[in-house]
C-alpha cells in the first residue's frame, strides 16, 4: 500500500498528510487545548465536544496521531454528522480510511472533500496517492498535473508526476519531471532516488539495444 503524501510524516510541507512528502499524517497541527496526559485527548466538555465538529476534528487528530485509526474515524464522522459541509472533516475522514486499508471509501471521502472546497491542495494530493495506489494510473497523473497547474512549484506533485509517469512506462517524461521536482525544491531525497532508478533504467535499456 502506498501512503499519500499527507500521512507520512517526514512532510515536505511540515505538517502532520512519514517521508519528507508524504506520512505521518498531514493533518495540519491544530491550535492545542489543555491536554489531559492520561488520555491525550484535549479537555473539552462532553456538552460542548457533543455540538463542536472542530473538537471532534481535534480529538481525531489526537486519535490519528496515536495510531487509534478506528476511533480517529468515529471522530471525524461526528464532526461531519454536525457540519456535513466541512471539508477539512472529510480529509481526515480519507486518512483514517487509507490507514485502515479502505482505499475505495478513502476516495470517495478525498472526492467530497473536494466538491465541498475545490483547493483544498492536501486533499488533492490525497486524491491522487489514492488513486496510484489504486492503479489507476491515468487518473493520478491527471491530479498531478492540476496540483501543477495551481502551483508549479510544488514538488512532491512533480515527484508523484514522475512516478506515474514511470509507471506507465513513459520514461523520458518521467525524467523531466523528477528533474522538475529537484529544480523547485533541491535536495530533495525522494525525488534524487527516484531520478537515479529512472536514469538506470534508461541506462539499461539504451545498452540492451
Amino acid at each position: 500500500m502506498r501512503h499519500p503524501p499527507f500521512l507520512i510524516r517526514l512532510c515536505l510541507y511540515g505538517a502532520l498528510f512519514v517521508p519528507s512528502f508524504l506520512f505521518a499524517a498531514i493533518i495540519d497541527p491544530p491550535e492545542r487545548e489543555q491536554t489531559d496526559s492520561s488520555t491525550g485527548f484535549d479537555v473539552i466538555s462532553e456538552d460542548n465536544l457533543a455540538n463542536n465538529p472542530k473538537a471532534w476534528n481535534r480529538r481525531g487528530i489526537t486519535l490519528f496521531r496515536e495510531g487509534r485509526y478506528h476511533d480517529a474515524l468515529f471522530a471525524f464522522n461526528q464532526a461531519i454528522l454536525l457540519k456535513e459541509d466541512d471539508a477539512e472533516a472529510w480529509n481526515y475522514k480519507g486518512e483514517a480510511l487509507f490507514k485502515l486499508e479502505r482505499q475505495e471509501e478513502a476516495l470517495a471521502a478525498f472526492k467530497k472533500a473536494l466538491e465541498i472546497r475545490p483547493l483544498l491542495t492536501r486533499a488533492l494530493h490525497n486524491k491522487g496517492a489514492v488513486l496510484l495506489d489504486l492503479d489507476r494510473l491515468k487518473e493520478a497523473l491527471a491530479v498531478y498535473k492540476l496540483l501543477i497547474q495551481r502551483n508549479a512549484s510544488d514538488a512532491v506533485a512533480w515527484k508523484e508526476k514522475a512516478e506515474v509517469l514511470l509507471l506507465l512506462g513513459r520514461d523520458f517524461e518521467a525524467l523531466d519531471a523528477a528533474t522538475q521536482a529537484l529544480d523547485v525544491r533541491p535536495g530533495f531525497q525522494e525525488a534524487e532516488k527516484l531520478k537515479e532508478k529512472i536514469d538506470l533504467k534508461i541506462q539499461n535499456l539504451r545498452f540492451n539495444l
